[in-house]
């Protein structure tokens, strides 16, 4: 690949967090939860698409795809607090990196996002520190054991299982997002 997705997606990603942190007091939930649905359905059937075509490309994205991402996840964690990683590893992955590297691209990208939008979120008073300080613990231990994990598998073999799971977990977001 001749770019590093990860500085694309950064790109659009932290203009996007700080827009959508001050437009989410403005944005109806109904709205905000069906255009999450409609992006999760679209990168989940990619995903399963990929995961079962017949000739797997490399790459099936173009370069700008990631600048898409990296808007798309900003938003999600500007105006929800969510984190984008759901999207940014479906569309790494259809950009055509394993999962190793698509998770530590997405990893990259998401410590700058979750701190910008940590930071415009506490101005607004609207973080519950108690939840917050455990998830963060949690998601601290995860990340620091799972890519010992999967730094043990074949990436090849490690994708191909993982890819059409993270397609259907996309799917089912999608229904819980509007149901």
């Amino acid at each position: 690949m001749r770019f590093h997705a990860g500085n694309e997606i950064l790109m659009t990603a932290v203009p996007a967090t700080i827009i959508g942190s001050l437009a989410a007091p403005h944005i109806p939930e109904v709205v905000y939860s069906w255009a999450i649905a409609v992006i999760f359905v679209v990168l989940g059937v990619q995903m399963l698409r990929q995961s079962f075509a017949r000739k797997v490309k490399k790459a099936t994205q173009p370069a700008w795809f990631a600048y898409v991402l990296g808007a798309i996840s900003g938003l999600m964690v500007g105006v929800a607090g969510l984190s984008g990683g759901g999207p940014i590893m479906a569309g790494l992955m259809l950009m055509g990196l394993d999962m190793p590297h698509a998770a530590a691209t997405s990893s990259y990208a998401l410590v700058a996002l979750s701190v910008i939008g940590c930071l415009l979120h506490a101005t607004q008073g609207t973080i519950a520190w108690q939840v917050g300080g455990l998830l963060m613990l949690g998601s601290l231990v995860g990340a620091a054991i799972t890519p010992r994990i999967l730094n043990r598998f074949d990436p090849r073999l490690l994708t191909a299982i993982l890819r059409p799971i993270l397609g259907i977990m996309l799917l089912i977001m999608a229904v819980t997002q509007v149901w």
